[in-house]
């Protein structure tokens, strides 16, 4: 079965979603490019809300490239964050960034590093064998 991009998705977050979007909608340091029906967004976007970070919601429709997004991120791809005005782009490695960027917010892993290296095998596993899944059933 293959499935057609919609281009013209539904253009932002609702229910609860759309209530935590409003409240990060004023301008600040951390700009958060999201959309939000992308599981990949929601991995760093549930990062930010466990930090408890201070950012600013953008949503961005990935199917349009527009220039001022692929100027941010080159693949056209969500989410990306610009910081200091810097970019960077890809879920795992955003987490990693906020998690070194602000370690005086809640920590996402455990101190101990076997700990940490156990939540990143989960973490692997669930992007290797769980997202790709869940992504084909909310794409159908």
């Amino acid at each position: 079965m293959t499935s057609a991009v919609d281009a013209n998705i539904y253009p932002h977050a609702s229910g609860e979603a759309e209530k935590t979007v409003k409240a990060h909608s004023s301008d600040q340091e951390l700009v958060f490019y999201a959309g939000w029906f992308c599981p990949f967004v929601q991995r760093t976007w549930l990062a930010l809300e466990e930090k408890e970070l201070e950012y600013e919601y953008r949503e961005v429709n990935p199917y349009k490239k527009e220039k001022e997004f692929l100027d941010i991120n080159p693949l056209g791809l969500v989410p990306a964050i610009v910081y200091r005005e810097k970019a960077l782009y890809e879920s795992l490695i955003l987490n990693e960034f906020l998690e070194d960027e602000f370690p005086d917010s809640k920590a996402l892993l455990p101190k101990d590093s076997f700990e940490r290296a156990r939540c990143r095998l989960w973490i692997d596993y669930l992007t290797k064998k769980f997202t790709p899944a869940f992504y084909r059933i909310m794409q159908a």
